[in-house]
């Protein structure tokens, strides 16, 4: 079995990465790898458009072109979004920790 940093290694190290799932998404761009989002929920809609991308397309709408053109895009514009992508996670990341510290902080003093 792979852990986490393994996924984040093998996901970050795609030219791009194309995913349903949320946590898949979410491993390519902590790795780095620029994504495309094939949305069936709003939760990976919401995580494109949090990470400052619109590579995102409803499944119903999916087609091999439009795919295709989404993926040139994302290859083209290569690393320096994707890296902008992993740092807005980070900063997302931070701010979710330092929020459970404080809580956890203010339980204690109940």
């Amino acid at each position: 079995k792979h852990g986490v940093e393994d996924l984040i290694g093998m996901l970050g190290s795609m030219e791009a990465v194309v995913g349903m799932r949320l946590h898949s998404l979410i491993f390519a761009t902590a790795g780095g790898a620029p994504v495309i989002g094939i949305s069936y929920d709003v939760k990976v809609d919401s995580f494109i458009k949090d990470i400052g991308s619109t590579a995102c397309m409803p499944l119903s709408a999916l087609s091999g072109e439009r795919l295709c053109r989404e993926i040139d895009f994302a290859m083209q514009s290569g690393r320096l979004k994707a890296e902008e992508a992993a740092e807005r996670l980070k900063q997302a990341q931070r701010i979710n920790i330092d929020a459970a510290r404080r809580l956890l902080s203010e339980g204690r003093g109940a």
